[in-house]
């Protein structure tokens, strides 16, 4: 099976994985946003992180 991802859909991915861990729920308690409502330089961070974690599990490496 091939799997096509872009920098986005990771980002997505461990946003969403993250959300089921803590039951979509902030550290305060409140409900997390949705993606689509995330303002952009948390868009960004999560991107940001999840292609760290992908440049790691493919070459070995991540740049920080």
């Amino acid at each position: 099976m091939t799997t096509t991802t872009t920098p986005e859909s990771r980002g997505r991915l461990a946003y969403t994985a993250y959300g089921r861990a803590v039951n979509f729920k902030a550290f305060d308690g409140t409900d997390l946003k949705p993606w689509d409502e995330l303002p952009a330089p948390i868009l960004q961070a999560w991107i940001h992180a999840a292609n760290a974690i992908w440049d790691l599990a493919t070459t070995g490496r991540a740049e920080l």
